[in-house]
């Protein structure tokens, strides 16, 4: 079982990834990701970075809550 760190942890990673996607529907909302004539959807480089570092997050947060339960701590 991991212990309350882990958890902690997790949970901090977890709030991360729900501020991201908050802040990404509120960014779709005011149009910031507005499609522009001929080119398609542009999606601004904040974006890009938001959902990236989520992503890592919660990568590094499965990789190190999978150590843990493999080490028995």
């Amino acid at each position: 079982m991991p212990d309350s760190d882990t958890i902690r942890g997790i949970l901090v990673r977890l709030g991360f990834a729900v501020a991201a996607t908050v802040l990404l529907v509120g960014a779709e909302r005011v149009g910031l990701l507005a499609e522009a004539p001929g080119r398609g959807r542009v999606v601004p480089l904040v974006a890009v970075v938001i959902v990236g570092s989520w992503l890592l997050l919660a990568v590094i947060g499965l990789v190190a809550l999978a150590r843990r339960i493999r080490s028995g701590t």
